[in-house]
């Protein structure tokens, strides 16, 4: 397992299972792959435009049972190997353009369909199989009520003083949120769950505090239809529960938790 971060939109993802970056589509070959550097530059050529923003999709939930073998995208380099030879055999003679005219053109269509195409995934780790519903940082979830929201990790702000003398032996953490749509019914609402399985709801930090800490709050009411919203939503934990690795828990009429990745302060 090559556990590596896309360098364009900075999804992790295990390259024994995709070549490609499953969420842009970026290639980035981990050191000591084998991947020539002439083989690298051919496939960014084939990158498709704009996949180095933000994409918004579906996430495909993890298994509920089971685990299998996990199923890896089809082998893009032996097209790439087919183009570099036909471009050579373009360089011998010209009696043979049309036909590989017509190849090259069909390989390139070969490589645009594959990675504009949409396949399911078997998410699996080394110790367990995650229960149906379990999404990862900077996953796309689109809720039951129209809305898509995606989450960017979590941080500890900083805050004045003058907030922890009203708050002391507490920690703050700050999840990342980006939100698309209006709900459409019952807005969703969002806990944070530490490893002992305790929730903790949102608080709203006073305006003048946000002010001096040039921090956006945002909830998930705040979403708007044609514009993607950017900001924070904040939680007070306990001291004693700083180091601990964090879940958000999006209540959607189902539970939907999504595992953070999470920058302690020391």
């Amino acid at each position: 397992m090559r556990n590596i971060r896309c360098a364009d939109c900075g999804k992790k993802y295990d390259y024994d299972v995709d070549d490609f970056c499953p969420r842009c589509g970026s290639f980035n070959p981990p050191p000591g792959s084998g991947v020539t550097r002439l083989e690298e530059e051919m496939l960014s050529r084939f990158q498709r435009p704009g996949s180095g923003g933000q994409t918004v999709r579906r996430a495909a939930p993890r298994p509920a049972s089971g685990g299998g073998p996990v199923k890896k995208k089809e082998n893009f380099r032996r097209p790439v190997a087919l183009v570099l030879a036909l471009l050579a055999i373009l360089t011998v003679g010209l009696p043979v353009v049309e036909l590989v005219v017509g190849q090259v053109l069909d390989t390139i269509s070969y490589l645009t369909d594959s990675f504009s195409r949409q396949e399911e995934y078997v998410w699996t780790t080394d110790e367990t199989v995650l229960p149906e519903g379990w999404y990862e940082s900077y996953d796309a979830i689109a809720l039951s009520n129209g809305q898509v929201v995606t989450l960017a990790g979590a941080r500890e702000p900083w805050l004045p003083d003058s907030y922890w003398q009203a708050h002391p032996d507490s920690r703050c953490v700050a999840v990342g949120l980006w939100v698309l749509g209006t709900p459409e019914g019952e807005t969703a609402s969002m806990e944070l769950m530490t490893e002992d399985g305790t929730r903790y709801p949102p608080v709203e930090l006073p305006a003048e505090v946000l002010e001096a800490c040039a921090l956006e709050s945002i909830s998930l009411a705040d979403g708007q239809p044609d514009e993607e919203l950017w900001g924070y939503s904040f939680y007070l934990l306990p001291e004693e529960k700083a180091g601990e690795a964090l879940t958000a828990v999006l209540l959607d009429g189902m539970e939907i938790y999504v595992s953070l990745e999470m920058e302690w302060k020391e």
